[in-house]
């Protein structure tokens, strides 16, 4: 999580509010992944597992990108989501009858695909201003 952190807060290239953005988005967005991930797994199973937990937290990191253009309220209930559709993703592998050991098809291929899609559906010129505006300009997540 350090690297991800640095490297989002980083890009800011400053210490400004730009990088406290980012910084909280990536922070409160792998919570918010894993929280997604074990709520999943709870009602299916029975209980959660560190290891849910922390595929999670993990699948927070193919959108981590998205920490410096959008909104903190926008990225948690993403982030969330995303957990949610990844834990399915991942627990489809049996009945597809694919082989892979570490989940990166459910992992990184889902939740990097939903989360490049959602960044740009939340980013926003109120947190960048380098982002163009579009014609999503002034839309506001619920």
């Amino acid at each position: 999580m350090g690297g991800v952190v640095r490297f989002n807060a980083g890009s800011a290239v400053s210490s400004g509010e730009l990088a406290a953005t980012a910084f909280v988005n990536t922070n409160t967005g792998a919570a918010s992944a894993a929280l997604g991930w074990m709520l999943a797994e709870w009602a299916r199973s029975g209980k959660p597992t560190m290891l849910g937990a922390a595929s999670g937290r993990w699948r927070a990191g193919g959108d981590h990108t998205g920490g410096g253009v959008r909104h903190a309220d926008g990225g948690d209930r993403d982030r969330a989501a995303g957990g949610v559709i990844c834990y399915y993703a991942v627990s489809l592998k049996p009945k597809l009858g694919y082989d892979d050991a570490l989940d990166v098809v459910g992992v990184h291929m889902v939740g990097g695909t939903v989360g490049a899609l959602l960044t740009g559906v939340f980013a926003t010129k109120d947190v960048n201003s380098a982002i163009p505006a579009s014609r999503w300009a002034g839309w506001r997540p619920l």
